[in-house]
């Protein structure tokens, strides 16, 4: 992400939820959020300034980015999944998190209103496969807590 880039959208936090930004917090945001790309951040900041009361902290950011990398792809694949067929079929990565969740009977078994409680926990544990990453290479969530979770 651009510098610059980064440093409007934290202005603009500063500007809605009257904060001034010191040297040393901004500093600390850009280590954290500098990886993401400019479209993915601005989009983050949109997102949260549409329903957000408080200044963020970087969770809430974190959470926003980490549904904007493919995690909604990934629970319109399982939720057709369920739907299509009693032989639940999707992605290796849907299919890991649907067992975490329960399984895929389990889900299945759920209104509509119950299963999309599940869903901001789909959103946390799901990872998008990383494309062209080398054989044996494992993914990382950017919520390690959530990869000790996954591992257990």
């Amino acid at each position: 992400m651009k510098e610059e880039i980064f440093k409007a959208c934290m202005a603009t936090f500063g500007e809605m939820f009257n904060r001034d930004i010191e040297p040393p917090l901004l500093k600390m945001y850009w280590r954290i959020f500098q990886g993401y790309s400019d479209s993915e951040f601005e989009s983050a900041t949109t997102r949260y300034l549409h329903t957000a009361r408080f200044f963020p902290k970087p969770v809430d950011l974190l959470e926003l980015l980490g549904e904007s990398s493919g995690g909604e792809e990934g629970w319109l694949e399982l939720k057709k999944g369920l739907r299509d067929s009693a032989d639940f079929k999707a992605s290796a990565e849907v299919e890991r998190v649907a067992r975490l969740l329960g399984g895929p009977i389990a889900l299945g078994r759920m209104t509509e209103r119950d299963l999309e409680f599940k869903r901001k926990e789909f959103l946390e544990l799901y990872k998008p496969p990383v494309e062209n990453a080398p054989e044996g290479i494992e993914q990382r969530s950017v919520h390690p807590r959530l990869d000790s979770r996954a591992a257990d």
